[in-house]
């Protein structure tokens, strides 16, 4: 029903009768992952796009040795999304569990170790332009082993998933906002929530 909706344009319509759910569960979370599922594959396309524009105007992304301007889905991913469950005890929401799915990382971020920029034709500094960049799960395995000690540690503090560096990062100056993330409230009853960080979007159009 809600694919349904979404397909017919529908989407702000959709989006409010998620948000309206908490917490997503049972076969309702199998509609909204459904839609997820719909709403990556345009991101996907957009994502491609765009990075072919920026590729044939010599954008190079940083740490292009860890990521592309966007990074396929792989057949490793299932054991990564089965790992992160394990660690948290909780479900991975349903839109970044498409993104990854569908979408796989995304990094439009300059690589400011070989110069300046191709001119795009945007009269911006780099911290205004704020370039899309979202993890693929690829580099989400290397927060595994600071969520185990945590777990150990401190039970009692939070799960936080990192999902992209905030926009003076971007820019190669420090000092700017914490990342972008997700964050597990407790390992017992984890839910998801946005006070310290900007969290990954439950939705997406």
């Amino acid at each position: 029903m809600l694919l349904r909706t979404y397909e017919a344009g529908n989407f702000e319509a959709v989006w409010n009768e998620i948000r309206s759910h908490s917490p997503i569960e049972g076969s309702l979370r199998a509609e909204v992952l459904e839609v997820a599922i719909a709403a990556m594959r345009r991101v996907a396309r957009n994502a491609d796009l765009l990075a072919d524009r920026l590729r044939l105007r010599g954008w190079k992304p940083h740490i292009a040795e860890l990521t592309e301007l966007r990074s396929k889905p792989s057949l490793q991913d299932e054991a990564v999304f089965s790992r992160i469950m394990e660690i948290s005890g909780a479900p991975i929401p349903p839109t970044l569990l498409a993104f990854w799915s569908v979408v796989g990382g995304i990094n439009f971020v300059w690589d400011y170790t070989t110069g300046d920029p191709p001119d795009l034709g945007v009269a911006l500094p780099m911290d205004e332009m704020d370039p899309l960049c979202v993890d693929p799960r690829s580099i989400i395995t290397d927060q595994f082993d600071n969520w185990e000690d945590q777990k150990r540690s401190a039970p009692e503090d939070s799960l936080y998933i990192y999902l992209a560096p905030d926009y003076l990062a971007k820019a190669n100056v420090s000092g700017g906002p914490p990342p972008t993330g997700l964050r597990f409230l407790s390992w017992e009853r984890p839910r998801y929530f946005s006070a310290e960080i900007t969290p990954f979007p439950l939705s997406i159009t």
